[in-house]
């Protein structure tokens, strides 16, 4: 597995890939190559082609978007050549978001087309659809949707460029085009659009309206609440408190009272926060099972607990009936602190992470890249070893390897370090290819 390390580094490393009719005169393994001996080392083809994203990714982050471009394309022939067609697609809708990602939608619509039409390229075709009408391709964008034919998956995509009319202004035809929709889900979906837009510009009433044509479901909830915290902003208290009232899902309601406590935090109203927090609480404990009580619960400590309020996010999480939900708290406690560059704090909360190694991994993975990021890339692959399950663990070494080779200005050129680096590349490098080697190695 040490080769294999090294292979990922020389991936994150490498500057330019030749032409492939230059690759059997070449010394230097071109990305191509890399990535078919790194296929020959990991026995589960799933996870090579989430070695081959992920630095895709990561190399993007960086602004290396040409290197991104070889990376996915060399991962499109792995995933091609995966024997079982639900892991073939699966990974080829991987590669295909990726390029979304990358802002490169011809290529995702290019990967996407090579599909057969089912739940989940038709859910990938539909956000493309989006991508497509929010960048200014809307002739693609409706092409890619007449594809689909008139079908629940046509109806899908009809939704999400309904979806992008709303969020760039074009509210009218998104509210005309909502209402000539004949299946509810998908009027649902773009009917919130047009609420939530409505919400956002300060037109309660239209807003309400907008909720009012919907069906009953989740959408007509996140319609009522994204009213209601509008109104609230505003200081319509009485309108807010008639909205909120119609929120039907009881988690829902108790992540708008959390929200609402929060907003009423921010204008220095304590009495008003403290009375929107405890209902919030009281909403959530009286949902009418344990499993809804413990994801309302949940749902008000993550507001909280993105908002850096930990302590408060946490006494919440306490009363849940799930340890887990504990666990999830404080990852995205440590993930905020992350991110935001409080390492220290971050790394302060990982022994307290006892349960949960799915949750875990969302704290400890940005946690890495922070360190990575300093130039700590020894404890960075500390914090990742820490990530019990392979899959999860490939993320972030994939962005180490990219920060790490990304310091230096030659790949494995002795010493040869942009300023501030703090140890030469010669030295660090063979450590840093055992470490990923381990972490690589002794994954689940």
């Amino acid at each position: 597995m040490k080769t294999l390390a090294g292979m990922l580094l020389l991936v994150a490393c490498t500057t330019e890939a030749p032409p492939p009719e230059t690759i059997k005169e070449t010394i230097q393994p071109p990305f191509e190559l890399v990535l078919l001996d790194l296929a020959t080392s990991l026995p589960d083809a799933r996870r090579r082609v989430d070695v081959g994203v992920e630095l895709a990714l990561a190399h993007s982050e960086l602004g290396s978007v040409p290197r991104s471009s070889e990376l996915l394309a060399s991962t499109a022939s792995i995933a091609r050549g995966m024997t079982s067609g639900e892991d073939r697609e699966a990974a080829l809708l991987r590669v295909a978001a990726a390029h979304e990602r990358l802002h490169d939608l011809e290529r995702s619509a290019s990967v996407l087309s090579t599909l057969p039409i089912t739940e989940r390229t038709a859910e990938a075709s539909a956000q493309l659809a989006y991508a497509l009408t929010r960048s200014g391709k809307e002739q693609r964008a409706q092409a890619l949707v007449a594809s689909l034919g008139r079908t629940r998956y046509g109806d899908m995509a009809r939704a999400q460029v309904v979806r992008a009319w709303a969020e760039l202004g074009r509210v009218k035809e998104a509210l005309d085009a909502s209402k000539a929709m004949g299946a509810a889900p998908t009027r649902n979906i773009a009917l919130l659009a047009v609420a939530e837009a409505h919400a956002r510009a300060g037109r309660l009433k239209d807003a309400q309206k907008a909720a009012e044509w919907m069906d009953a479901g989740i959408e007509r909830s996140q319609a009522y609440a994204a009213a209601t915290l509008a109104a609230y902003r505003i200081g319509n208290v009485e309108l807010a408190s008639r909205l909120r009232d119609r929120i039907e899902s009881a988690l829902l309601r108790a992540t708008t009272l959390a929200n609402m406590a929060e907003l009423a935090d921010a204008k220095k109203n304590a009495s008003a926060a403290r009375s929107f927090l405890d209902r919030a609480i009281k909403e959530a404990e009286g949902a009418t099972n344990q499993a809804m009580v413990d994801a309302a619960l949940e749902a008000v400590a993550m507001t909280y607990a993105d908002l850096d309020r930990f302590e408060r996010a946490k006494e919440i999480a306490t009363r849940t009936k799930n340890p887990e939900v504990v666990t999830k708290v404080l990852a995205r406690a440590m993930a905020r602190a992350a991110e935001t560059g409080r390492v220290e704090e971050a790394r302060a909360l990982i022994s307290k992470l006892k349960t949960g190694p799915v949750w875990a991994a969302q704290g400890l993975d940005p946690l890495a890249v922070a360190l990575a990021k300093q130039g700590r890339i020894d404890e960075a692959l500390e914090t990742a070893r820490e990530i019990v399950h392979l899959e999860l663990r490939i993320p972030p070494l994939a962005r180490i390897a990219v920060l790490a080779c990304g310091r230096c200005k030659t790949a494995g050129d002795a010493g040869v370090c942009r300023e501030g680096f703090g140890a030469e590349c010669a030295h660090a490098l063979p450590a840093w290819v055992e470490a990923i080697g381990k972490a690589l190695d002794d994954g689940i």
